[in-house]
């Protein structure tokens, strides 16, 4: 009895705190300019204000964009495995010692870690394919 109180009011904070973190930093945004002429149109399109932001000004080489594009998609991809060993993790911890739902909780596993190495290894041979394309063109793709 003592334990499923504890749980609850352990919870409970849990929650509390993981809803605090969402909202308190959104108040903490100023979002008024520090000058009215900074919202007009040209101001935001003007070249030295796009520097300001970070953002860059300059074209990126083709090397680069192709692997930010499949390092997104591959990171996605890895993402969406590790959630795989996540739920076949809980469905073990949850199946109560039946032997049909442990060995489909372990084929989670194992398909979750087997599609993460895959995608890891694909990382590797893009990248190395990439650097070997730059290296071979002698810098004609940039």
């Amino acid at each position: 009895m003592k334990i499923q109180i504890a749980s609850k009011m352990f919870f409970s904070l849990f929650l509390i705190i993981f809803c605090a973190s969402l909202i308190l930093p959104v108040g903490m945004i100023n979002i008024q300019p520090a000058d009215a002429t900074a919202l007009t149109t040209a101001n935001l399109l003007n070249t030295a204000t796009i520097g300001e932001s970070g953002l860059s000004t300059s074209t990126t080489n083709l090397k680069t964009m192709i692997m930010k594009v499949i390092g997104i998609v591959l990171g996605f991809l890895g993402i969406i495995a590790v959630i795989i060993v996540i739920i076949g993790g809980f469905k073990w911890m949850t199946s109560g010692g039946a032997e049909d739902k442990t060995k489909a909780a372990r084929d989670l596993i194992v398909s979750g870690m087997i599609g993460l190495v895959i995608v890891l290894i694909a990382y590797t041979i893009v990248h190395f394919v990439s650097e070997a394309l730059l290296n071979t063109t002698n810098g004609i793709l940039k």
